[in-house]
């Protein structure tokens, strides 16, 4: 019998390790003591949390989830716009096929399941669908980046910035305040942008860049990683018209601010004592979650960082933002996962398909 190619790569298992380990520290014996909290984790509590939830903003927060999901559908649309015309509402069944098989799945397999369903609809080469999703991660990137800037200029994250700088100061020596840390990650956001930009208008002047600086390696890398920009640049495909540009960056901003006020909901659910201001800051740790290799799911990292953002957010107990990260998992997993197995049943793409597709370079 043949064994599933993804048991066969190394990813699969560093995954693995790595959700175990964020597990290990969520629930044995927390000491954070940097950050003021330490507890051995009170599973009744934290249980008594989980199942004494609001229905009713849990069922909101879900509404929201499965709505933010054709709304990157009719994203999507636009960014492949300047290659077909393509309607949104399948464009959204194939946002909820990816993001049900990287619950599924390891090794971000989504993309490459919501690339082929879009690539059957359209009549398009998957490579140049799968281009697309370059330009969506850069979006998704900048935006919530640009976003949490903003934030830290107009908002008071006093309580927590407090604790990570105590943590800081303590542990390295480094002191860190709330201004500091939004004139850095706006420099860090100006740098990112200055980089696309020459990277998309002069292609072969940055190769050539690049090339330079990456000459100390050898040959075979340094030509693999030129080839590899290459191909980033042509996914850099999208709309030009102006007034189509300005609302992909207000549907960027949007699903950002939805998914705050979804995590905002679904914690208040849990009677956690979280103002909206701390639920941007339990978003970040979500994002910061979501990028670090693990299992399906996330299971792990997005349950440790975000219990962690809420501790030091609300100064509530381990066990009780132990309880709201379970939720918070929970309330996004299942409408994505149930709507993306529906869409994979109404397509008849099968999961094994998905992981045994190869994936090639975007082209246009």
């Amino acid at each position: 019998m043949k064994t599933a190619r993804f048991l066969r790569d190394p990813k699969f298992y560093l995954g693995l390790f790595v959700s175990l380990f964020f597990l290990f520290l969520a629930f044995y014996d927390v000491n954070l003591r940097p950050f003021s909290v330490q507890a051995k984790i009170d599973f009744g509590e934290m249980w008594h949390s989980i199942t004494h939830v609001d229905p009713l903003l849990i069922l909101i927060v879900m509404a929201q989830v499965v709505f933010m999901l054709f709304v990157r559908g009719h994203r999507w649309s636009l960014f492949l716009k300047p290659v077909k015309r393509l309607p949104w509402i399948p464009l959204g069944w194939s946002t909820c096929i990816g993001f049900a098989v990287n619950n599924l799945l390891p090794a971000r397999l989504g993309e490459v399941a919501r690339s082929i369903s879009a690539s059957r609809k359209s009549g398009l080469g998957f490579g140049t669908v799968f281009g697309t999703v370059v330009v969506e991660r850069i979006y998704d990137t900048l935006t919530i980046l640009i976003l949490f800037v903003f934030s830290l200029y107009v908002l008071e994250f006093s309580e927590p910035i407090a604790k990570i700088s105590q943590a800081a100061h303590a542990e390295f020596g480094v002191a860190i305040t709330q201004q500091s840390l939004a004139i850095n990650l706006s420099v860090l956001v100006a740098i990112i942008l200055a980089a696309i930009i020459m990277l998309k208008w002069k292609t072969e002047l940055s190769l050539h860049i690049a090339g330079f600086f990456f000459k100390p390696l050898p040959q075979r890398w340094r030509e693999k990683i030129i080839n590899g920009l290459r191909n980033f640049i042509g996914g850099l495909t999208q709309t030009t018209v102006p007034w189509e540009v300005a609302w992909i960056v207000v549907l960027s901003a949007a699903l950002w601010i939805i998914s705050a006020i979804s995590v905002w909901l679904a914690l208040l659910a849990c009677d956690l004592n979280i103002s909206f201001t701390d639920s941007i800051l339990v978003l970040m740790a979500l994002v910061i979650a979501v990028s670090i290799p693990a299992s399906p799911g996330y299971i792990g990292p997005y349950h440790f960082l975000a219990a962690t953002a809420i501790s030091l957010s609300t100064g509530e107990p381990w066990e009780k933002a132990m309880g709201g990260a379970i939720v918070l998992h929970l309330a996004n997993y299942l409408p994505q996962t149930l709507f993306g197995l529906f869409a994979l049943a109404r397509e008849g793409l099968s999961l094994k398909e998905i992981e045994e597709k190869p994936v090639k370079p975007a082209s246009a």
